[in-house]
């Protein structure tokens, strides 16, 4: 059983962050985003796991495709999360809608699940 499994809330502690592409706050289309960093589950000094996750944006397309209630443009935000040894552990869609400053996930992808996010109303 993993660790977060075993607890509602697990936080993690980052130590360093060696890169952060500033620019996925306010994404372009078709770019790459990277960010590099180490992590712990729980504060400690040393053993931290070295991580990196890669984010690569694709083309803009009308929000209201994803909800007939959103308006404006969306932006596809696909992401792979490597672990130590420099294997993808997770891979995540999203979308991210510039009108409401958001970015909602769509599927996630691990060894052990998939899960599927879908809209059901907007307000």
């Amino acid at each position: 059983m993993s660790h977060g499994a075993t607890r509602p809330y697990s936080p993690t502690y980052t130590k360093a962050i060696a890169r952060l592409d500033k620019g996925i706050a306010d994404p372009r289309e078709a770019t790459e985003y990277v960010f590099e960093y180490a992590l712990a589950p729980e504060i400690q000094i040393a053993n931290f796991r070295n991580q990196k996750t890669v984010c690569q944006t694709g083309k803009w397309f009308p929000a209201n495709t994803l909800h007939a209630k959103l308006t404006g443009m969306a932006l596809p935000v696909d992401c792979e999360y490597f672990g130590t040894n420099g294997q993808t552990f997770l891979k995540l869609k999203s979308v991210f809608i510039k009108e409401l400053g958001v970015t909602m996930k769509r599927e996630s992808v691990s060894s052990t699940r998939k899960r599927t996010w879908t809209i059901g109303d907007v307000r």
